[in-house]
């Protein structure tokens, strides 16, 4: 990437892959706030042609989700979601088709919170019920009511997926012994929702 820059670089194609195109519309390039972003992630809307990221700031691990509805504007992307200590963010979106919400997106976000101490759960979804709004609202869902082991934490790979019925499925990993570096005993776990995650106890 260009030193130069404040945005960060994203590829895409526009004919399934044969030649491929480059904005810097990301935030958070090389001299811009944070440095380079750490981890990262991108979904196209299913149903939709919006296209929904989550990347962590480099200077302090925050999250920032992005979204646009042109991949080839070279506007710079806005952000949403800011949250402290967060790991390894997946993002997944599905259009409502029919009822009150016909059209409205829902947006999931898993990852690994690092902010509680070791030895709590840590797999967490941000559920957010309309991903299109100006000011959108994405809400903590912690996902694992079991305890870990101690001076652990949940595993780092939480995957959401939503299906048109609004039934909403994330994956997580529990771990219940061991340690960082050496073998870790893992149960994997699914959760499930079967209304977009919108009641007072979702995925329970």
């Amino acid at each position: 990437a260009d030193p130069g820059l404040v945005t960060s670089p994203l590829y895409y194609s526009l004919d399934g892959g044969f030649t491929w195109q480059l904005n810097f519309d990301v935030p958070y390039g090389p001299t811009g706030p944070g440095g380079f972003p750490g981890d990262q992630t991108i979904a196209f809307s299913a149903d939709g042609g919006e296209l929904f990221g989550a990347l962590l700031r480099a200077d302090n691990t925050n999250l920032q989700v992005f979204r646009t509805n042109d991949v080839t504007s070279p506007a710079v992307l806005p952000t949403f979601d800011a949250r402290p200590k967060i790991d390894q963010p997946w993002v997944e979106s599905r259009r409502v088709v029919g009822g009150p919400d016909d059209g409205k997106l829902r947006v999931y976000v898993g990852y690994n919170d690092d902010g509680p101490a070791f030895g709590s759960p840590t797999a967490t979804v941000d559920v957010c019920l309309d991903g299109l709004a100006a000011a959108p609202v994405y809400t903590a869902v912690k996902l694992n009511p079991r305890p870990v082991g101690a001076g652990l934490r949940d595993g780092y790979g939480i995957r959401p997926v939503a299906h048109a019925d609004g039934t909403v499925y994330v994956a997580y990993e529990g771990w219940t012994a061991g340690a960082f570096g050496n073998p870790i005993t893992t149960n994997i776990v699914v959760v499930r929702d079967d209304n977009w995650g919108k009641g007072a106890t979702p995925f329970t």
